[in-house]
């Protein structure tokens, strides 16, 4: 018997998190940085600097301040030299919506940044697309950056399509129909499967902590 999940889309996120998928999405089906022959003394300053934001997420998660581990794991997730740094984009795709206090502006540019971090083809390519806009429509309806960061979700249906190899239209909107990516019971549980199942990888974040105090805020 399939789990319904709840109407709210909120309560269907959460719920999503708890529902295991059959593929993880798996990190070297993330484009990594490629390898580069760099000044060591370039490279040091590199290395500290992530080795300091990896403290200070162990800090923060101490601390259970979550906007912390969340705003560190973005900063780690621009820095594209770092062979690493998928690793922070994912943990911040999880924790972003996990995180009711996230902003409609962190959620979008989070996911959006995943989804350019994928391979060509990858099946999570759609999904993240259709969770940004579902949750740009309600995240934070009164941020002053709503307009825009769903105007940046709809343009992530074009990336998805692009990733896809899928012509924008009436192809495109036929496959979204076929794969449930208009249905919420179909796609929360999907990604966020995807992306509970960091298969091998280690956490940075307290997942556990994280659940434990959303579970308490309910």
């Amino acid at each position: 018997m399939v789990e319904r999940l709840p109407a709210d889309p909120f309560e269907r996120i959460q719920a999503g998190l708890k529902i295991s998928l059959e593929r993880p999405m798996l990190s070297n089906e993330l484009t990594m940085p490629g390898v580069k022959r760099e000044d060591p003394d370039s490279v040091r300053p590199l290395e500290e600097e992530w080795q300091a934001a990896r403290q200070r997420i162990a800090q923060f998660n101490a601390q259970r301040n979550w906007m912390g581990v969340l705003n560190t794991l973005l900063e780690m997730s621009n820095n594209d030299r770092h062979p690493e740094a998928y690793l922070a984009r994912l943990q911040a795709a999880w924790l972003v919506v996990k995180l009711p206090q996230a902003p409609v502006s962190h959620v979008v540019i989070v996911l959006y940044n995943l989804l350019a971090s994928l391979e060509s083809g990858h099946p999570a390519a759609g999904p993240l697309a259709a969770l940004a806009n579902l949750m740009a429509l309600h995240r934070t309806p009164d941020h002053p950056e709503r307009e825009l960061a769903q105007m940046q979700a709809q343009q992530m249906w074009d990336m998805a399509a692009h990733n896809l190899g899928i012509e924008p239209g009436s192809h495109f909107e036929s496959w979204m129909e076929r794969n449930g990516l208009n249905d919420p019971n179909s796609f929360v549980p999907r990604i966020m499967g995807m992306l509970e199942k960091m298969e091998n990888r280690p956490w940075w974040i307290d997942k556990e902590a994280i659940q434990e105090d959303m579970m308490q805020q309910a």
